[in-house]
């Protein structure tokens, strides 16, 4: 029967985390305990509002790869959300930059440089729309850009938190701006704020003619500075409209990471291109001298009446997939807000509970052990374990490190900083897990994998065959198991077991290997009647690592009549079943789950998950033979349409194949895939 897994817990901590890339529907709040949050003691905030940021929509949806984050954070499950308003620890109002990359949280730590209090006369609502729109404006125009008095310049997406930031401080210094929108309510809404713009500056940003417009109005001379966050042809309109001596600002990082070329014609006009990126910025100073002059900039702007609050979109924090889904539409003007507590109902002492998804944390202060760590999925659970917190990892292998995979697994690991040690140390042997044991102190966890094979029919097998796969996985469990048993100096919080559904099912040939997994299984089960950590599972054949990838990966071989399992769901599986109580349970994919549904249900659900995204309520109304891109499919929903459609069809697909599909071709596609 199917167990049952902690779905939800109620917590006061928590941060909204991406659990599949492109794939916005997995947007989820999740439990983050106190002690995982892994941050030095800087003083912690109470967050109310969180503000989403383009570099947030664009992670989430896979448009921006991971590796577009400042230092060593490329976990892509922690990496949204760098902008808040709340309280600190007094109950004082602040607003500020979470440069962890977890700003979309109910409490952040951060450094002091990176926090500000709140002007009297402001909400924490608008508070929330401030830092990031105007320190980047700031560390642009003045640091880097060194805008002068009654400059020219253009601002890509004028009606955005940046452009607004960046329109205020021009005009301040009497620059002649020139702005694009992508409507005419957009420009409606600028002129309004900004009385002093020029209607007659304000462009187009869906296509390149505000080049020849501008250049008209500069006389041919073109303009000081762009502020430029736009991508592709629009990219090098704005390089071309730039004057002698001009400075290029490039806020965006789409083109950045995807090195697209530029040209080094513009270089002959003796311009200066700067990348302008405020969480690089933040990461790299490490002595505080950029973030101690971005701050006085900023503070000065509040006392002048430069920097004032944007206008805002909010979202309740149930509602986080809407926010998302609602940027990628690029109709908001300002500001999207995610509001998790009310200024007006806020305590110093008593916070309010959210529902979150359970997750496993692991001590950065203690060891654990993975025995047989340096096979394909060992690697992999280390990778796993190290994004949840551990440091300090023990990987056992009777033979040591021998591929070029497996030392370049390891740089990885130890480049993300952890400590990690392998061990030739025999644990089917007491005196050697021992030694083992001993040497690695404190214990966190034990994770078994080590397993050999020695295959046959029945009548084949014998006491040492029996005996060759008994002690490398069964013996060593009873080892470590005898070891880690209260009262010990080597008591751990998770004893897991990585058996084998040649047990549970049995498998033709495996008689040794089912009993082995047998045992190991008793002992699980012995450790949870005794009060102690213990959990078997049960899993199916592994695709892409690991013994049954090693030896069947040229046939369609299933195991125990299952098919096998990415190693990514594999470990998204281990979490939940490492959050129910159960000593022994199973993970595979049997091999009939993997036929198609019936014509209709995969048909709707793929229609419907697709209509979703682009943001259609009714497909009844929908002519079959219309187009994505006729129904308002663009570049960033797109992403997360083709990744869908890649998923479902395990074809490679390109932008402009999906944005052509009509309705009948996708449900073709959902029937026949």
């Amino acid at each position: 029967m199917p167990i049952k897994t902690q779905s939800k817990v109620q917590t006061t901590h928590a941060y909204v985390r991406i659990q599949q890339s492109g794939n916005l529907s997995s947007l989820q709040w999740t439990h983050l305990p106190e002690a995982a949050e892994g941050v030095e003691k800087n003083e912690m905030y109470t967050v109310c509002y969180s503000a989403l940021n383009f570099r947030d929509v664009m992670l989430a949806t896979g448009k921006l790869s991971p590796a577009a984050n400042p230092g060593k954070n490329t976990n892509p499950e922690q990496m949204l959300g760098m902008e808040f308003s709340g309280f600190n620890t007094l109950g004082k109002r602040v607003m500020g930059l979470a440069p962890d990359l977890m700003g979309i949280s109910t409490s952040v730590s951060t450094r002091n440089d990176c926090v500000w209090p709140v002007p009297d006369e402001w909400t924490l609502e608008q508070a929330a729309s401030v830092p990031m729109a105007y320190l980047s404006a700031y560390l642009a125009l003045v640091i880097k850009g060194n805008i002068a008095q009654r400059e020219s310049i253009l601002i890509q997406s004028g009606s955005g938190g940046l452009g607004q930031a960046a329109i205020a401080i021009a005009l301040s210094y009497e620059c002649t701006v020139f702005t694009t929108v992508s409507t005419e309510e957009k420009m409606e809404f600028l002129l309004a704020r900004y009385p002093n713009l020029d209607k007659l500056n304000i462009f187009s940003s869906r296509d390149t003619a505000f080049e020849q417009k501008i250049m008209y109005k500069t006389k041919g001379a073109g303009v000081d500075i762009v502020l430029n966050s736009l991508a592709g042809d629009v990219l090098h309109a704005s390089v071309r409209v730039l004057n002698s001596c001009g400075r290029f600002l490039e806020m965006g990082k789409f083109d950045l990471f995807q090195n697209s070329s530029l040209g080094m014609q513009m270089f002959l006009k003796n311009a200066s291109f700067h990348g302008v990126h405020l969480d690089f910025l933040i990461s790299e100073d490490t002595t505080g001298q950029h973030m101690k002059r971005l701050s006085e900039c900023f503070t000065k702007g509040i006392s002048d009446g430069v920097v004032k609050p944007l206008n805002t979109t909010v979202f309740d924090k149930h509602n986080v997939e809407d926010a998302f889904r609602f940027m990628t539409k690029r109709k908001h003007i300002g500001k999207v807000l995610i509001k998790l507590i009310d200024e007006k109902e806020y305590s110093l002492t008593t916070l309010p509970m959210i529902s979150a998804e359970p997750r496993v944390y692991f001590s950065t202060s203690k060891w654990y052990v993975i025995t047989g760590g340096l096979g394909g999925v060992g690697l992999e659970l280390a990778e796993w374990l190290s994004d949840r917190g551990a440091k300090l990892l023990v990987l056992t292998s009777r033979t040591g490190v021998k591929t070029a995979y497996q030392k370049r697994k390891l740089s990885f690991l130890r480049d993300k900083g952890m400590d990690v040690q392998v061990s030739t140390r025999n644990v089917s042997k007491m005196t050697e897990a021992a030694c083992l044991l001993h040497e690695f102190r404190p214990l966190g966890g034990i994770f078994h994998l080590a397993m050999v094979l020695k295959d046959g029919v029945l009548e084949n097998q014998d006491e040492t065959t029996f005996k060759y796969v008994f002690e490398s996985k069964a013996q060593a469990a009873i080892n470590l198991d005898k070891l880690t048993r209260h009262p010990s100096e080597y008591s751990c919080d998770w004893f897991v077991c990585f058996s084998s559904i040649a047990c549970g099912r049995g498998n033709a040939g495996q008689t040794n290997y089912g009993y082995a997994n047998s045992v190991t299984e008793s002992v699980c089960e012995n450790r949870k009647r005794d009060g102690l950590h213990g959990l078997a599972i049960q899993f199916g054949p592994i695709s892409h690592v690991g013994v049954f990838h090693e030896t069947m990966r040229n046939t369609t071989s299933t195991l125990a009549g299952a098919v096998p399992q990415s190693i990514t769901s594999c470990l998204a599986t281990l979490e939940k079943l490492m959050n129910q109580s159960e000593p022994v349970v199973s993970c595979f994919l049997q091999e009939e789950d993997t036929k198609e549904k019936s014509e209709i249900n995969s048909e709707s659900r793929l229609v419907l998950s697709i209509f979703r995204i682009i943001g259609i309520d009714e497909q009844r109304q929908i002519n079959v033979d219309s187009k994505l891109n006729e129904l308002g499919l663009d570049s960033l929903n797109g992403i997360e349409v083709r990744q869908l459609l890649e998923r479902h069809t395990r074809k490679s697909m390109s932008l402009q194949q999906v944005q052509n599909i009509t309705i009948k071709e996708l449900k073709q596609l959902a029937n026949h895939s």
